[in-house]
């Protein structure tokens, strides 16, 4: 599925990049919650904090570029119609 809608992205396809970015913010949304639930015992709470510190920055900019992904097509495709207008 990721591969087909990155696929889409390529071929610059606003839906393809818009369920991207909802599919990553759902499942980053579901692991968060999962750590949240998870109990934290002291064996696990380095590894937690590894994870926060490691994953923000991660999830951050991944993101970003799915973002930058949507806009880039939504672009593309307002460029392309005033193209074709002249």
């Amino acid at each position: 599925m990721i591969f087909t809608l990155a696929f889409g992205i390529c071929k610059r396809s606003r839906f393809c990049a818009v369920v991207m970015f909802i599919l990553w913010i759902l499942l980053v949304g579901d692991r968060v919650i999962a750590l949240l639930m998870s109990p934290i015992e002291n064996k696990n709470l380095l590894f937690a904090l590894a994870l926060v510190i490691v994953g923000i920055p991660f999830v951050g900019t991944l993101t970003y570029f799915f973002f930058q992904g949507i806009r880039g097509t939504f672009i593309y495709h307002k460029l392309d119609k005033i193209r074709k207008v002249h």
